[in-house]
């Protein structure tokens, strides 16, 4: 009833009434006794509201602490508590709808075992992080849901709703146990603001197996931050989705679990045992077996095929709001917006023609399941839609008619113009990553206006790949100003590069003292260059303290050198588990020290096979094997090594095809290697001509060998050559 509250006012304004002419009767008039009166009628206020209104505070306070950090941070609750593995169903797990079978059934087919399944199971036992992926639709979640049931049916599972979520809960301090934390299409909650390899280790500390962190990603966005991850240039390296490159690149060995596109040999005999004749189909499918289930290649046909007018409309709608994806902006998009931008999508001879099908009619095609599984664009409330990942995976790899084509500025301009600050970020992070780098400045220019310290740096390093170093040093000294460790440390790069060193070290002690873990790093490398050891080392400390690779890797050679080997294992494994491969080849180096010539194999193997341009692990494998008596192993590892470019690789291909009486093909090995100033193989040519009795050629290479440093060819010369 609304009478009460009524009279419960005016009660209370009269109580307030009477006090007020009291106290001014007192002579309470001065403006600090007044301070006195508000407080007290504000007391008076809060008892009379709860003697009128019996209950309405503990209301308020209910209201206030309505949700939890676990209820904001949770997709899936069960009155107030987590669920069990096995209490959620596929598709609550994101797992897609397969087409119908002839039956008519459209429930997902039993699953059939595949050849990933141990290395999953290893990794969810394990307990900690383990990345699942493969391309789209190739059945990466499907195979992760099963393994979580089997093994970890009974944990609780936390599907955060965002990576932001799921920082503040662990910032709150939350405790889980026995649980499945579920990152379906991971690269959604490594965005600003949300998780990065800080809020992992506090989530899922070292140790723990009973927390496993089960993400998927799609090849393609995984191969993105790879390609990121790979850049050399400290500038480049990372860039506006750097936190993300950082988590990824720890990820690594066993616990990247590859979901194959086709089927094995060993897989397909067992689809004779299904009853299910989608399974067989897919089986046969020139397609991949889960993609054919999830309708993947004929929503590649619906979206492409000619049709009639209503189909013109549907794909245009749908390049729209797969082209919003390719630009980073991952939530639905409401259906008047695909409408204005669909435009921009048809054909040139029907935009703009009364005859043309609605927008909604285009929508609803568009939506329409395919075979009966998924649809091209996916309803979401609020009369929005989100094209299917399948599709974005396809465009990103040139395939459907959005394949490596350009965003339109126009998309950019309409995502902007409604995206929120996060959502902007990672906008910046597509169009940098695109090469499109006027859309990434125009996306992360309000937030650096605004005082955002990340964004400033990012502003600076869009200006850097402009070519404008002055812009960018003038945007990372703001951004150094509002505390960017990341701003301190690209300064302190920019210098370097400069030759300026004075200042390039002042920036880095900056950036290190302000926690960034690749200043730490480079100013350890710095200091070392110097030969100051001492405080080298300390940094190199910090460094890895603080998760840098890099660090840890350095730490480990030094042991190394100073024969601290067991130590240097300790340095080196971390680093090689934090991302840094070529930590591969120096446990190559390190086991080779001690004799255990087996393991440096395997580890030089690692690293030669994880770098396709490492050098050194073919050299060594070379060494190993001819060391051994396995001659033409190792002759087919020296050959790769001198392909990429090693010179001491052509010397000993020359020197063994010598052996064998192949000087013909020794002198052209010889030959390359002079050619890159090799002072060993002018010696060894000089000595080849000297034999075919050519005194003036076999002088020239001599004379070269000695300009190269060779001390032999220096005495032969200053005498008569005959």
């Amino acid at each position: 009833m609304r009478v009460r509250p009524v009279w419960g006012t005016i009660t209370i304004l009269g109580a307030l009434g009477v006090v007020v002419s009291f106290l001014i009767k007192e002579g309470r008039s001065n403006a600090d006794q007044w301070m006195s009166i508000v407080s007290g009628l504000i007391t008076i206020i809060g008892l009379l509201r709860t003697f009128i209104f019996p209950g309405a505070a503990p209301a308020a306070a209910a209201e206030m602490s309505a949700t939890t950090p676990l209820e904001r941070c949770a997709l899936h609750l069960e009155n107030g508590r987590l669920p069990s593995v096995s209490e959620l169903s596929d598709s609550a797990l994101g797992v897609k709808p397969a087409i119908q079978s002839s039956g008519g059934a459209d429930e997902i087919p039993a699953y059939l075992a595949r050849a990933h399944d141990s290395d999953l199971e290893w990794a969810v036992a394990a307990g900690g992080v383990v990345l699942v992926h493969g391309r789209a639709a190739s059945g990466k979640t499907r195979s992760a849901a099963e393994t979580v049931r089997r093994l970890r049916g009974g944990h609780q599972l936390l599907a955060p709703v965002s990576g932001q979520a799921l920082r503040a809960l662990v910032d709150a301090g939350y405790e889980l146990r026995d649980t499945v934390v579920w990152l379906d299409d991971v690269e959604r909650y490594l965005v600003a603001g949300g998780i990065d390899q800080n809020v992992l280790d506090r989530l899922c500390p070292r140790g723990r197996a009973d927390i496993t962190v089960v993400a998927t990603i799609r090849g393609e966005e995984l191969a993105r931050f790879d390609r990121a991850a790979s850049i050399r240039d400290e500038f480049e390296r990372g860039g506006p989705v750097r936190a993300a490159v950082d988590v990824l690149q720890r990820i690594t060995g066993r616990r990247r679990v590859l979901v194959k596109q086709y089927l094995t040999e060993v897989e397909a005999a067992a689809v004779d045992a299904a009853a299910d004749d989608r399974v067989a189909a897919a089986a046969a499918a020139s397609s991949g077996f889960a993609e054919y289930l999830a309708a993947g290649p004929a929503m590649v046909r619906r979206w492409q095929d000619d049709g009639d007018r209503i189909a013109d409309v549907g794909q245009a709608l749908i390049s729209a709001a797969v082209d919003c994806r390719r630009a980073g902006y991952h939530s639905p998009v409401g259906g008047d917006l695909l409408g204005r931008l669909g435009e921009h999508y048809l054909n040139p001879a029907l935009r703009g023609r009364a005859d043309l099908p609605s927008v909604a009619e285009g929508l609803q095609w568009a939506a329409q399941p395919v075979l009966g599984a998924s649809s091209c664009l996916q309803p979401r409330a609020g009369d929005c839609y989100l094209a299917s990942d399948y599709l974005v995976d396809r465009a990103e790899s040139g395939e459907g008619p959005r394949g490596r084509t350009e965003i339109p500025p126009q998309v950019w301009d309409a995502l902007l113009g409604m995206a929120t600050a996060d959502e902007r970020a990672d906008i910046a992070g597509a169009a940098f990553f695109s090469g499109q780098l006027t859309a990434a400045f125009d996306a992360v220019l309000p937030l650096a206006e605004g005082g955002d310290g990340a964004a400033m740096m990012n502003i600076g390093l869009i200006e850097f790949q402009r070519g404008s170093a002055e812009e960018a040093e003038r945007w990372w000294l703001r951004a150094a100003e509002a505390g960017s460790a990341g701003g301190m440390h690209n300064l302190a790069l920019l210098y370097g590069r400069k030759g300026d060193q004075e200042k390039a070290e002042l920036w880095y002690r900056r950036a290190a003292e302000a926690g960034e873990a690749s200043a730490m790093h480079n100013l350890a490398f710095l200091l070392a260059a110097r030969d100051e050891k001492e405080e080298s080392t300390f940094w190199y400390r910090q460094g890895a303290a603080a998760g840098s690779a890099e660090a840890m890797h350095n730490l480990g050679l030094i042991c190394l050198h100073e024969q601290r080997y067991d130590e240097a294992a300790t340095w080196l494994t971390s680093a090689f588990e934090a991302g840094n491969l070529r930590a591969a080849h120096s446990l190559g180096v390190l086991h080779n020290a001690e004799g255990r010539d087996e393991t440096a194999a395997t580890w030089w193997l690692r690293a030669a096979t994880a770098d396709e341009q490492a050098v050194e692990p073919r050299f060594n494998l070379g060494q190993l094997f001819y060391r051994q008596g396995r001659h033409d192993d190792a002759m087919r590892w020296w050959q790769q090594a001198a392909e990429l470019g090693d010179a001491q690789a052509m010397v000993n291909l020359a020197n063994v095809h010598f052996e064998a009486d192949r000087p013909a093909t020794a002198k052209r090995w010889w030959q390359r290697a002079a050619a890159v100033g090799d002072a060993q193989a002018m010696y060894n040519l000089g000595v080849l001509a000297h034999r075919r009795g050519d005194v003036d050629e076999a002088r020239s290479w001599y004379e070269r060998a000695a300009q190269a440093g060779d001390a032999d060819a220096a005495l032969l010369i200053s005498g008569p050559v005959d």
